[in-house]
């Protein structure tokens, strides 16, 4: 209807269709019509930013608020850099804001933080990513004082973010407070609103697990992610195409525990559920889940071998490779250091199989994408690293080859990762 008055009345109805599609690709994007919805997100921006140049005072916020959209959808469908580019203009558009009326939208701000958070994250630019969280979360802080019924989930969902960001650069014991602090919050909120809350709640167990389990407190890992499973089983068996994703990836996660507890059958029966939902997921909305289906296959591998079935151990490893230099192929510092653990798995698996100098290359390109990572400034997790030489000396050893450069490095960055953890 809006192209129609568009057509007969621009300058009157231009401002309205633009609204319009930015609603459309926001509803796209929860249909998982991700395309779709990229397409609907970009003709807005686009809309808006030539209103803008016209009258700025009057369009910019809503050019902001749909360049914030567009760098969603453009992440969605796998378009990383244009995404971060997105995220970064409406941070800055927001900033210029918030200079001339800080009461009206700081809110922005801190929302478009937490967005640029999340695309600087799937660039492997952490540090920046915490940077933005930090920022954000600050923010919401001071507007929870004013107005707690308002900003109090945002600051929720803003402390669960600024968790992630500080397990992914190894800070566990941080990540567990604002973690615990985020998980208590959610709860507060399911009471009154249980509808809207329980899957932000779910979420925030998901992590929370993970962080107990990066310090090795896994029994206790294991009771906060089953609530987790729980949850997200519950959503799913009433909205199957909404939780589908949330379900898979827990039960990925749910699934590592239990391998950490020796429970291994267990494991290997939540992995095999896991990589069925993302597969049925890859068909229906190809390429939008395939790092996800990568994880599961990668964590279906590690499984196969804890039961000893290394055949199709071997295959699932295989795939898991194969998928993550794809993706590596588009979006290097996002995927290259899970192609790194993936090559670990196959090349553990392969010398298994006596295919040793196969393992042997697999294992070198490991270790040969976490030293470039590492001169590139990227952060790379201490213990993945020390797993990934560990696993290049027994190849070495496996083909007759002098592996004393590496024992020595090995004992070095153990040596390290000793006093990191102590500290």
């Amino acid at each position: 209807m809006y192209r129609e008055l568009v057509a007969d009345n621009p300058d009157a109805f231009r401002p309205d269709l633009a609204m319009s599609l930015n609603n459309l690709a926001t509803i796209l994007s929860a249909l998982n019509r991700h395309q779709e919805a990229r397409e609907a997100a970009q003709e807005a921006a686009t809309m808006y930013r030539e209103l803008a140049v016209d009258n700025s005072d009057v369009f910019r916020p809503a050019l902001a608020g749909s360049l914030n959209n567009l760098a969603n959808r453009l992440s969605d469908v796998g378009q990383r850099h244009k995404a971060l580019e997105a995220a970064q203009k409406a941070v800055t558009m927001y900033r210029e804001l918030v200079a001339e009326n800080p009461a009206a939208f700081r809110p922005d701000l801190a929302m478009s933080l937490n967005n640029l958070a999340k695309m600087l994250h799937n660039m492997g630019r952490h540090q920046e990513t915490l940077k933005a969280v930090r920022e954000a979360s600050t923010l919401y802080h001071d507007l929870c004082k004013d107005n707690p019924t308002a900003f109090r989930p945002d600051w929720a969902n803003s402390l669960s973010n600024l968790a992630n960001s500080l397990c992914t650069l190894g800070r566990h014991r941080k990540a567990l407070g604002a973690a615990r602090k985020a998980v208590t919050m959610y709860r507060e909120l399911v009471v009154n609103d249980p509808d809207v809350f329980r899957p932000a709640l779910a979420a925030t167990l998901n992590n929370l697990s993970n962080f107990l389990s990066a310090l090795g407190r896994h029994q206790e890992a294991l009771k906060v992610m089953q609530e987790a499973v729980d949850i997200r089983r519950k959503l799913y068996a009433d909205n199957p195409d909404a939780f589908k994703p949330a379900l898979a990836i827990t039960l990925n996660n749910f699934a590592n525990i239990l391998r950490n507890l020796g429970q291994h059958q267990e494991a290997l029966k939540a992995t095999r559920k896991a990589v069925k939902l993302c597969r049925e997921l890859d068909v229906e909305h190809p390429n939008s889940f395939r790092p996800t289906l990568a994880n599961s296959l990668h964590n279906l591998a590690c499984s196969l071998n804890d039961v000893g079935q290394y055949q199709e151990a071997h295959k699932a490893a295989q795939e898991a490779v194969s998928m993550y230099r794809e993706l590596d192929a588009n979006t290097p510092h996002a995927f290259r250091p899970v192609l790194a653990n993936a090559l670990n798995s196959l090349a553990c698996l392969l010398n298994k199989a006596g295919q040793h100098r196969e393992a042997l290359e697999a294992a070198w390109e490991a270790a040969d994408i976490f030293r470039t990572l590492d001169r590139e400034g990227v952060f790379v997790p201490l213990s993945d690293f020390v797993i990934i030489l560990r696993t290049l000396s027994r190849c070495l050893r496996a083909v007759d080859q002098n592996d004393s450069d590496i024992v020595r490095e090995l004992r070095s960055l153990e040596d390290v990762r000793k006093k990191n953890y102590i500290s």
